[in-house]
């Protein structure tokens, strides 16, 4: 039973030492940069970032419910109470759902009060509009083509 303690302590005391050294490298190389006046630039990579956004508003609005709630919005602000009205939740889950589609950046909310109201962010949808628009052209030119081809065959 001690070999088993023993054994758990070194690696508990291995762990924070391994953490401990991470925490002081960085340190130290922020120290350095400092005294240089140079760091390193980050390094930003849209294509990810544009793809993260989309797949972030397609998960949004993959949910039924989520889908009728923008439907809902595309004719006006509504309360969350409003909004949450016809579908069988609480107000809890209804808020939920409001906070996926804002963190998607399709909703945006204000609070006036105890009032919580949403409306459409314009041209939230754009991305994901232009990314089907641009794959549909893809597809279809690709489907013109196979029947050429198959025509010319025949």
């Amino acid at each position: 039973m001690a070999d088993v303690r023993g054994s758990r302590h070194n690696l508990h005391t291995g762990n924070t030492l391994s953490w401990i050294m991470k925490a002081w490298i960085m340190k130290a190389w922020m120290r350095k940069a400092d005294l240089t006046g140079c760091r390193a630039a980050p390094i930003l990579n849209h294509m990810v970032n544009s793809s993260s956004r989309l797949d972030a508003v397609y998960s949004a609005i993959a949910d039924p419910t989520r889908r009728a709630m923008v439907e809902r919005l595309s004719g006006g602000g509504l309360s969350v109470s409003e909004l949450g009205q016809p579908f069988a939740m609480t107000l809890a889950a209804v808020g939920k759902h409001v906070a996926v589609l804002e963190a998607a950046g399709i909703v945006r909310t204000t609070k006036t009060g105890r009032v919580r109201s949403c409306a459409m962010v314009p041209n939230a949808l754009g991305d994901a509009t232009s990314w089907l628009a641009r794959h549909e052209r893809f597809w279809n030119s690709r489907v013109d083509a196979l029947i050429e081809h198959l025509e010319e065959k025949s």
